[in-house]
């Protein structure tokens, strides 16, 4: 069908890629007696003497695409007796656009993962200590941060990234398994033929599917952020928490553990962290190991504006922002 053109990949609009896919399917999957060898060559070149010279490639191919669905439609009404308009429709429902399912994955996500932040709190207190320098909660921090800055970078690089480069860059693991059970979902309950064009239709479908499989991270993101927060304030209802601090590193070195704690909760307003002064006398008597401890009511305060802040807020903006729909594709 593209023997005429160069390009291996062609951009154009999602809906003239779907007609220009069902025009492939209706040609490859025709048996020699409705669609002759030559047929195919005949409609080529006569998209070509429509065109003129130099047409763009996209343009061949949808002229092309509504010359073969015409000759099918065609054929169809002089079999069945009815109307060229209502068999060209009936081709379209033939082979319908699959519908990507990823709703019912994205909500038991994100109450897993709600689920799995409602008990993370207990990874960073223990019983009702609470240490502020716990590698679980400084962990969820650093994460999303760093999930930020490669997004960041990412942004930043595709402009010039070629095509192979990008396609190297497809994600793996976890996002690639929810973007595969999406897709056979989509296909779940099609014919042969239909689950045909529907794998090729997906390949289409690609951006939609990657941003939905990113969604659904996004917000299982938040929705972690979310459950620890939770947790916390319905703990600290009836739970006396203490907090404080203990090192194997630091244990000797209170102006470190200063820095760290202003480093990390310092930033944040007056009226998001109504905390003491970061001195390090203030951090030495909050050392677990030598007996001190403080009330934890502002650190908690703290703790849960952080993970409003740097967690909850920016994932729900990621999947916010997310396309839910493409306007330009790629053709093969």
């Amino acid at each position: 069908m593209t023997s005429l053109l160069k390009p291996d990949f062609v951009r154009m609009p999602l809906d003239e890629a779907y007609r220009v896919l069902v025009a492939k399917t209706l040609e490859t999957s025709a048996d020699e007696d409705a669609w002759p060898i030559d047929s195919a060559r005949r409609e080529t070149l006569a998209a070509a003497r429509e065109l003129g010279e130099k047409p763009t490639a996209a343009r061949f191919l949808s002229v092309r695409a509504e010359r073969v669905r015409e000759r099918f439609a065609q054929a169809d009404a002089q079999a069945s007796g009815k109307a060229l308009r209502t068999c060209e429709e009936a081709q379209l429902k033939r082979f319908p656009i699959p519908k990507l399912r990823s709703g019912t994955l994205t909500l038991l996500l994100a109450v897993l993962a709600y689920l799995a932040g409602t008990a993370a709190d207990r990874w960073t207190s223990d019983g009702h200590i609470v240490n502020l320098l716990a590698a679980p909660f400084l962990g969820i921090l650093l994460w999303n941060l760093m999930i930020y800055a490669l997004l960041i970078i990412r942004s930043a690089v595709r402009p010039f990234a070629s095509k192979k480069s990008a396609d190297a860059e497809r994600t793996s693991g976890a996002r690639s398994l929810l973007e595969a059970i999406i897709r056979k979902t989509a296909a779940l309950k099609l014919t042969r033929e239909r689950r045909t064009f529907a794998a090729q239709m997906l390949v289409l479908l690609e951006p939609q599917i990657c941003a939905m499989a990113a969604r659904a991270f996004h917000l299982a993101a938040a929705a972690f952020a979310a459950g620890i927060l939770a947790s916390i304030a319905v703990r600290g209802i009836g739970t006396a928490y203490l907090v404080g601090w203990e090192s194997t590193w630091f244990a000797d070195d209170p102006v470190r553990v200063a820095q760290i704690l202003e480093a990390i909760y310092g930033w944040l307003p007056a009226a998001f962290a109504p905390l003491p002064a970061l001195t390090p006398e203030t951090v030495a008597a909050m050392n677990l190991t030598a007996g001190g401890a403080q009330n934890a009511s502002p650190w908690l305060v703290a703790l849960m504006s952080l993970l409003l802040i740097v967690v909850i807020v920016p994932r729900l903006l990621l999947a916010g922002f997310l396309p839910r729909s493409r306007r330009s594709q790629r053709s093969r």
